[in-house]
């Protein structure tokens, strides 16, 4: 997995999805990145990241999802570089097991099951810095959970919630450039309500979030 001290171009690029929404008259951001508006559909189906709209974002600082909707990081012009789409968030009581034939019971209250879709550009490198590593997480430690109120639930990652779904369900854990993963994660949950967050990065105020 990335080290965090080496994702300083992609932070960059994060930041820069919410900077539409800062208060700070000096900001100063790069001409050569424009923030995916979020609830809106990907540049390559119509909508221009250089629209009038702006990224909502949460007390924490990350972004709001909507269901079903991509949100990321785009480079100039109307070209979408990273996209993540959450298509649904359930929860269920058992998964299927991929050791065993009986289905796997969760340890917390429920899991929670999330079908998740990410794109990355053919051209994703050419945003990084020199020497950064042109991937990103899409495992299941790269989201996590939070109350109604932001506060984070330890330990949603837990046996049971490993050995949920076989390899072909699950999503792949990393996405390289021009390459597109999609499949399900499970979270092992005590919240009936609450937010996903994914934050590849693991620095507070640089993800998305998504209410359930």
């Amino acid at each position: 997995m990335t080290s965090r001290a080496s994702k300083t171009g992609l932070l960059l690029l994060a930041s820069l999805v919410v900077a539409g929404c800062s208060s700070s008259a000096d900001a100063d951001p790069s001409p050569e990145v424009e923030p995916v508006p979020v609830g809106t559909n990907k540049p390559d189906t119509g909508t221009s990241p250089e629209s009038d709209e702006t990224p909502e974002v949460s007390e924490t600082g990350d972004v709001e999802g909507t269901l079903g909707e991509p949100v990321g990081l785009a480079g100039g012009e109307e070209e979408a570089i990273f996209t993540m789409t959450v298509n649904s968030i359930e929860h269920a009581q058992t998964c299927p097991s991929r050791i065993d034939p009986t289905d796997v019971t969760n340890e917390h209250g429920s899991f929670l099951v999330v079908d998740v879709t990410a794109e990355m550009s053919e051209n994703y490198a050419e945003f990084l810095d020199e020497g950064e590593e042109p991937f990103l997480t899409t495992a299941p430690d790269a989201f996590y959970l939070t109350d109604l109120n932001g506060v984070i639930q330890a330990d949603v990652i837990t046996i049971s919630s490993y050995e949920c779904f076989s390899i072909e369900e699950q999503v792949a854990p990393f996405i390289n450039p021009g390459e597109t993963a999609e499949g399900l994660i499970a979270l092992d949950t005590s919240l009936d309500h609450g937010y996903l967050v994914y934050n590849p990065w693991g620095v507070d105020g640089s993800g998305w979030r998504w209410e359930f």
